[in-house]
């Protein structure tokens, strides 16, 4: 789903907006083809970034809208994930078909522009029971 509005107060802030500012958001949900939804995926871009541009499409085509953001507007991106939990909301939980007593697992990625610009907070939410994060460390030298 692709539409305008205002985003959650985190969100906004990580953005860098006041909370009334109206932004573009791509509300996906996931999961395979015909079977349960696996987890709610929603973007949020700045509104004068995306405008006129195919971020404001529904279908950005091949590589989405990292692929547009690098390839026809030639920004250089970087991105930061943050991992968080919280409760869901009735909705989610209806969605994910999850009791409202099991925490959601939250990823949510920060997309800056080679100016340092926030063109896209990504918050996916899942099921804490169905999903863990791995990432491997790695020990430096002088430990």
């Amino acid at each position: 789903m692709l539409s305008r509005g205002t985003a959650p107060r985190d969100i906004a802030d990580m953005l860098g907006v006041p909370a009334d500012t109206q932004v573009v958001i791509r509300d996906r949900r996931m999961g395979p083809a015909g079977g349960q939804i696996l987890h709610i995926s929603t973007s949020y871009l700045p509104a004068d970034l995306a405008a006129g541009t195919p971020l404001e499409a529904i279908n950005t085509g091949p590589g989405g809208i990292y692929d547009r953001m690098e390839q026809d507007m030639g920004l250089r991106l970087s991105w930061v994930d943050y991992y968080a939990a919280r409760m869901p909301t009735a909705d989610e939980a209806s969605i994910l078909g999850v009791p409202i007593s099991v925490p959601l697992l939250r990823i949510i990625r920060v997309t800056d522009d080679e100016s340092g610009r926030v063109v896209e907070v990504n918050d996916t939410r899942m099921s804490s029971e169905k999903f863990m994060v791995a990432r491997p460390l790695v020990r430096a030298a002088e430990a």
